[in-house]
């Protein structure tokens, strides 16, 4: 699937059954999309893959497998309103029609995508967000960018709407937020340019733990899991060619619990866990490369598929769907 000098900025699945990507959709054997932004159609490129073979899906595979679909692949949704570059989605947790987005042109959206309508529009004091998070209870909302400042919002529930004035302000970084995610309401997660991951206490805006990287943090991504006391409890972060699993039941803030480094010098520039495996963990590098781990297996063994090896461009955001069967990819400039 093709448009013109366009970028898919971000891309994530979303809640059981009916797993959405930034505002794509995939359900039911068949893929649904839709185009989050005003300036243009973002370039999307699907990458199929087997987790039983580790490789891509043939095109005459892939054909065989629309013959079966319930329904043609088509847009379903189309959600307008921001004037530049959505650089970052995040769908909420719990209600799977709410979905926030931040752009380029320093706006941060709710939006209902079941209607298709905007909930809520606020400018942000950064016109250069590179992230954002929605908290369980959709009651909190969260964005970092260049500017070395996490900022949090209140979220109505009821009538949707977010405020424009912070509830906190998480200023203890040095360096950009690349990244940031909730693992629960009292909790944030962020990942920055100087070389940490900070765990925020929402309330008191203070840090609570500090994890270091040799160097700029590109991504994050919690590991939540169907048992209680674990979800929350992990998280996965890249810096350059590597890639760290941290436990934050265990005491270390320098030594992950696992690292994975990718067997070839490139930088990691996106991450996804899956929802119904979480043992499976996907990366997308500036070469273009995609590779699938299973944390379980050993390093040298855990490769379970690469794919996207004709393609040059940087890799700007990569998906898992539910069942880890499928890997969407969006690319810079494809």
């Amino acid at each position: 699937f093709r448009s013109a000098n366009m970028e898919l900025c971000s891309c994530l699945f979303g809640s059981e059954g009916s797993s959405r990507v930034g505002s794509m959709t995939y359900k039911n054997s068949f893929a649904r999309y839709g185009i989050i932004g005003d300036a243009g159609s973002f370039q999307k490129h699907l990458n199929r893959f087997s987790t039983d073979a580790g490789l891509p899906i043939s095109d005459a595979h892939y054909r065989k497998e629309k013959a079966n679909c319930a329904g043609p692949v088509y847009s379903i949704r189309s959600l307008r309103g921001h004037m530049h570059h959505v650089n970052a989605t995040c769908w909420s947790m719990t209600d799977p029609s709410l979905l926030v987005s931040v752009g380029k042109d320093g706006k941060l959206f709710t939006w209902d995508v079941a209607l298709p309508r905007q909930v809520s529009q606020v400018s942000l004091a950064n016109d250069m967000p590179m992230s954002c998070s929605i908290s369980p209870s959709n009651s909190l909302v969260a964005w970092g960018g260049l500017g070395a400042t996490g900022h949090i919002l209140k979220r109505n529930v009821e009538s949707g709407e977010v405020t424009e004035t912070d509830i906190a302000t998480l200023s203890d970084h040095e360096g950009y937020i690349a990244g940031c995610t909730f693992l629960s309401d009292a909790q944030l997660l962020t990942g920055s340019g100087d070389s940490t991951c900070k765990v925020f206490d929402v309330n008191t805006a203070t840090t609570l733990r500090t994890f270091t990287h040799s160097s700029d943090i590109l991504a994050v991504v919690a590991r939540r899991t169907t048992q209680a006391e674990i979800s929350g409890q992990e998280f996965f972060s890249a810096s350059d060619n590597t890639l760290c699993h941290w436990d934050m039941r265990q005491g270390s803030s320098t030594a992950p619990s696992q690292r994975i480094v990718l067997d070839r010098k490139e930088d990691i520039t996106s991450l996804s866990v899956c929802q119904g495996n979480e043992y499976l963990v996907a990366c997308g590098t500036n070469s273009g490369d995609c590779w699938v781990y299973d944390i379980r297996a050993d390093i040298n063994k855990c490769v379970i598929g690469c794919v996207g090896e004709d393609i040059t461009q940087e890799v700007s955001s990569v998906a898992l769907s539910y069942a880890g069967d499928y890997l969407f990819v969006g690319y810079r400039s494809w």
